[in-house]
């Protein structure tokens, strides 16, 4: 079992009523209790929260380098001589690196 240790603070009187009033409108909940309930909560929030904004930085980060290596293999077909008809460049990506859902819309 993992050791707790004890937190405790000053509140002002009015955040400590309006702490009491939600309290009281949970039936068998003291103020404290909820008090210790609405950390847990914020704290645990905060950290999914900066989860949630890695995974989004990391989805957008890879859709750039998507994009990236779209350019880039468009420029090496036609530079190198494989391809050159920039459509037919443009459509060997679409089937190869976008895929039919993405090739419809592209």
């Amino acid at each position: 079992m993992s050791s707790m240790a004890t937190v405790s603070f000053k509140l002002d009187d009015a955040l400590y009523a309006e702490l009491q009033e939600l309290a009281g409108q949970r039936t068998g909940l003291s103020a404290n209790i909820l008090c210790r309930e609405i950390i847990i909560d914020h704290l645990k929030d905060a950290g999914r929260e900066r989860v949630c904004s890695a995974l989004t930085k990391i989805e957008q980060d890879l859709q750039q380098l998507h994009k990236d290596a779209i350019t880039g293999t468009y420029v090496l077909l036609l530079m190198a001589g494989k391809l050159t008809d920039r459509q037919e460049a443009k459509a060997w990506i679409a089937k190869n690196m976008l895929g039919p859902a993405l090739e419809e819309n592209g």
